[in-house]
């Protein structure tokens, strides 16, 4: 009985234990073990695809180029320099900088000049456009002004108009003269004066009808009214539409030349959207034309536009510019350069320093001995060329890297790629 016992004693110990084996079995076999560190194994990237990290050798997926061992980050300690927002440093040789050509720059705070580069087109001073029209109707008999582009003189000879109505105004004029003139020698002062007025009312309408006070004095002299009213311009200009051909017939109010002074001329000036907020009244502009090379014309911002344009999103600005020699032309474009002065001093740091990625702006700092902290920074205003202003993410006298940037930005997203597969990518057996 009692060595029955003991065999099932011995039965059941060997079950369990059997079953404890089995388990142990199942485990190792079909269910998955705890994650495992990988920071000390060896891991591999691909040069032009960072995001890429297997832990063995092999080819990229992506470009097929033959994968690389990468270098662990190093780890920065915990420190109070709120400036650093990267948890990696990269570390180069010493010897390996100047071979791969980086280079570095102090980040300073200095009082620096924003250029804007903009262009513009050329266009008239419309305060010194005019419009001379007919004030009679009659007939173009002769055209001393023949074509666009003409320059005229003030007080030279436009065009000669014959009209039937002024022909008669003037020879009722003449009359009314005559009569004045034997009134006063015979001392009937009542007549005389009665005839005056009536005199001068002829008179000021010959004026209203663009009749000089020359004109009138000649019709005086000769004792003969004037077949033809010659038309003279009162400006100083160039002929820029003409309107009227001899031997045509014209009516009051119609316009016969349009005349333009362009001794001063206007530069409309596009500033883009962004560049809105640098300019202002009085600003000095450096204008080139590249049809009249190896000069520079200096003017000044006189008026700024109250509106936006619909289709470009650009501001036009106004710069005047003296043409005393009539070399700038209407119609050309202009290559237009205006400087902004920053009021006080800014943290800058060369425009070369930051990539922008679109997403963030990033800089990278030397620490000295090799260690090169990339920087999340928040960047202002910058000139596009030589500067950016800093507001955060870099501190004054820091050393910032000028050249190859690239380079090391594709070393900080292998380091990055790492930090995240050793943190969240666990390994799998099966």
């Amino acid at each position: 009985m009692k060595n029955h016992k003991m065999i099932q004693y011995i039965l059941a110990v060997l079950i369990l234990l059997g079953m404890g084996y089995l388990a142990i079995f199942i485990k190792d076999h079909y269910f998955e073990k705890k994650p495992t560190s990988i920071e000390n194994k060896q891991l591999w990237t691909c040069p032009m695809h960072p995001q890429i990290i297997q832990d063995k050798p092999g080819n990229c997926p992506i470009c097929h180029m033959e994968l690389v061992p990468v270098k662990e980050p190093i780890k920065q300690e915990d420190s109070q320099d709120h400036s650093t927002q990267h948890s990696i440093q990269i570390k180069i040789d010493p010897s390996m900088i100047q071979k791969i050509g980086i280079r570095t720059q102090t980040a300073e705070k200095k009082q620096v000049e924003r250029s804007i580069s903009v262009v513009g087109h050329i266009d008239y001073d419309e305060r010194e456009i005019y419009i001379i029209n007919s004030r009679i109707n009659g007939w173009v008999e002769k055209l001393f002004a023949k074509y666009n582009g003409k320059y005229i003189k003030k007080g030279e000879a436009l065009l000669a108009i014959y009209s039937p109505e002024l022909y008669a105004t003037q020879e009722e004029y003449l009359n009314l003269y005559k009569q004045y003139q034997i009134s006063k020698k015979m001392g009937n002062s009542d007549i005389a004066n009665e005839l005056y007025k009536t005199l001068q009312s002829a008179k000021e309408r010959l004026k209203l009808w663009n009749i000089s006070e020359n004109q009138i004095q000649q019709i005086e002299n000769q004792q003969k009214a004037q077949k033809l009213l010659y038309l003279t311009s009162p400006y100083n200009g160039f002929i820029i539409e003409k309107f009227v051909f001899e031997g045509q017939e014209v009516k009051e109010g119609m316009d016969l030349f349009k005349i333009a002074n362009i001794s001063n001329v206007w530069i409309i000036a596009h500033i883009p959207e962004k560049d809105i907020p640098f300019v202002y009244l009085g600003q000095k502009a450096i204008v080139e034309i590249s049809q009249i090379p190896n000069k520079t014309f200096n003017g000044k911002i006189t008026y700024i536009y109250p509106y936006i344009e619909g289709t470009t999103r650009d501001l036009n600005v106004r710069i005047e510019i003296p043409n005393p020699a009539y070399e700038i032309k209407p119609g050309m474009y202009a290559n237009i350069k205006i400087i902004y002065k920053v009021p006080k001093p800014i943290l800058v740091v060369p425009y070369s320093s930051v990539i922008q990625t679109g997403s963030r702006n990033i800089a990278f700092v030397h620490k000295g001995n090799g260690i090169i902290e990339p920087r999340i920074v928040s960047i202002g205003m910058t000139d596009g060329e030589n500067w950016t202003e800093i507001k955060e993410g870099i501190v004054e006298n820091e050393e910032v890297v000028t050249s190859s940037q690239f380079l090391l930005d594709s070393e900080t997203r292998i380091q990055e790629a790492i930090q995240k597969l050793q943190q969240n990518i666990p390994t799998h057996q099966h």
